[in-house]
């Protein structure tokens, strides 16, 4: 008789501890995972173990695999990059597992998913300052958001626009 920690459980049970690990149950994990391309009926496929790892670095598995699923599902393309890189794919499970706003972000922005595969390297506060500035700046027209007169009003919701942007990007950078 064999074994060790695994050896006599059926394939249906070893697959339910897997998921009962991330705190995942099998009914509802299961076409998510397929969505993910990490599960086919014969249960864990090749990408499995990756996005497993992904989604225990991020504090809340459950919400990360619902996060990463609704990605797939919208944007596959940009999933596939995430997935094709260990070290981006387990920033997406710590950003889409740390709250539903940034998991939600991640989902509906596209530089969201373009931050998390750049540089993350600590900036220091005047970069930030020089970088929302001018993002302000460009989003404005040029002319600067505090400028009266004609359209005025578009250059300051520009402005804003882009100034949530920044802290948006910001913000991500300090999840991932």
């Amino acid at each position: 008789m064999a074994e060790g920690p695994g050896r006599g459980l059926s394939e249906r049970t070893r697959r339910e501890a897997l998921l009962a690990r991330l705190g995942l149950d099998l009914p509802g994990a299961v076409p998510q995972l397929r969505t993910l391309g990490a599960w086919d009926e014969g249960g864990p496929t090749g990408p499995a173990p990756l996005v497993a790892e992904a989604l225990r670095a991020g504090a809340h598995p459950p919400a990360a695999l619902s996060t990463l699923a609704r990605l797939a599902e919208r944007r596959p393309e940009d999933w596939a990059a995430l997935r094709a890189r260990p070290e981006l794919l387990r920033r997406a499970g710590v950003v889409a597992g740390a709250s539903d706003a940034l998991g939600d972000l991640l989902v509906r922005r596209r530089e969201a998913v373009d931050a998390l595969c750049g540089d993350l390297a600590p900036a220091g506060a005047e970069a930030v300052q020089r970088d929302c500035v001018a993002a302000m700046t460009r989003a404005s027209g040029g002319e600067g958001p505090g400028r009266g007169g004609a359209g005025s009003a578009r250059r300051l919701e520009g402005a804003a626009a882009a100034l949530a942007a920044c802290q948006r990007q910001g913000l991500l950078r300090v999840a991932a």
